[in-house]
């Protein structure tokens, strides 16, 4: 159910969306490819620097902690809380049916 602008509960309709959502897709779309690959650069340069910084018996040790604890803190919550940051907008809009619909057109 959908919250109506006078405070009224709504209705879904199946269906695509009626808003032209492609623009503001791909400029997603392409902010997207360009952040990934200069985090990715990042976390390239960090391991590179971690395996000629130590020890040779060391280097699977440490590799895998780099990746627990970049798992732990930047990949598990990330998704979650830009999901939790979504969802608060989306419920205190007062056009909740058009931000569900335009989520919606982003990610299906």
């Amino acid at each position: 159910m959908f919250a109506r602008e006078g405070g009224g509960d709504g209705f879904g309709v199946s269906g695509y969306c009626p808003e032209q959502c492609e623009r503001p897709f791909y400029y997603y779309l392409i902010t997207q490819i360009i952040i990934k690959t200069i985090s990715s650069t990042g976390r390239v340069g960090s391991s590179v620097l971690l395996i000629r910084s130590v020890a040779d018996k060391d280097k699977g040790l440490a590799l895998g902690t780099l990746t627990v604890f970049m798992s732990l803190f930047a990949f598990i919550p990330a998704p979650i809380t830009i999901g939790a940051i979504i969802g608060e907008a989306a419920a205190a809009s007062t056009t909740a049916t058009f931000i569900n619909c335009y989520i919606l057109c982003f990610f299906s």
